[in-house]
């Protein structure tokens, strides 16, 4: 999912989106592949990632799957 669709979904501003991409990116938790001037990201592990989700928000959180990016809102 690009950064600007991402925003969009969850109503944030991109550069947002983008400083959090950042920080995920140096954690290793999401891939990105850019095409001319778009940016796709998607979860390296995303089982994992879900599971880590899960137990960490215990029911307070929801998962959307969007395209392949999961997003977690509160």
């Amino acid at each position: 999912m690009t950064p600007s669709k991402l925003a969009k979904l969850i109503g944030r501003h991109v550069s947002t989106i983008s400083i959090h991409l950042a920080k995920l990116r140096s954690a290793d938790v999401v891939r990105y592949d850019t095409s001319g001037k778009t940016v796709r990201y998607w979860l390296k592990h995303k089982g994992e990632i879900k599971g880590l989700i899960k137990d960490a928000g215990k029911g307070r959180g929801r998962i959307v799957e969007g395209g392949v990016m999961l997003i977690l809102t509160f």
